[in-house]
């Protein structure tokens, strides 16, 4: 991958909203691009989830989830990504895979080899398709998708 000029945009907590959120609680920052080590891959996202849970990880309440720290990014409970770069044993550049909390609103992230979970794009189903099986059932759903039914595009 060509990173001449690139920067991994990203949005990152800046203030815990009170009330509705405003344009001050979100700031959209450019960082370098990561470096994928040993036995991890550098990915790009494609889509990531914009969900009403969001709005609790903003907050500093007491949640199922530890919330989201000031100047982190933001959380996503899903997201889609391709592999620009990988170390990892069996995953391939180019791979669609399953972003999981790793990938949060930001272009590009590192995750593990062991964590990744590929998309199966040779089914004829758009990927918003695996975006929102995903983002709600997660891997429960592509189990049933990839394993115990024939797919079909209607």
């Amino acid at each position: 991958m060509d990173k001449t000029n690139h920067k991994n945009r990203a949005w990152q907590l800046s203030n815990r909203p009170h009330g509705k959120i405003k344009s001050t609680d979100l700031e959209l920052v450019e960082t370098p691009i990561p470096e994928p080590a040993s036995n991890e891959v550098l990915a790009r996202t494609i889509y990531f989830s914009l969900d009403p849970t969001n709005r609790i990880w903003m907050s500093d309440m007491e949640q199922y989830m530890e919330p989201v720290k000031i100047g982190d990014v933001m959380r996503a409970a899903g997201s889609i990504a391709v592999v620009e770069v990988s170390n990892a044993e069996g995953v391939n550049v180019g791979d669609v895979i399953q972003g999981g909390l790793y990938g949060g609103w930001q272009e590009y992230f590192l995750m593990p080899g062991e964590k990744v979970i590929k998309i199966p794009v040779n089914m004829g189903l758009p990927l918003p398709a695996f975006f929102v099986s995903i983002r709600f059932y997660r891997t429960d759903c592509l189990f049933l998708f990839t394993r115990c039914g024939k797919t079909k595009v209607w």
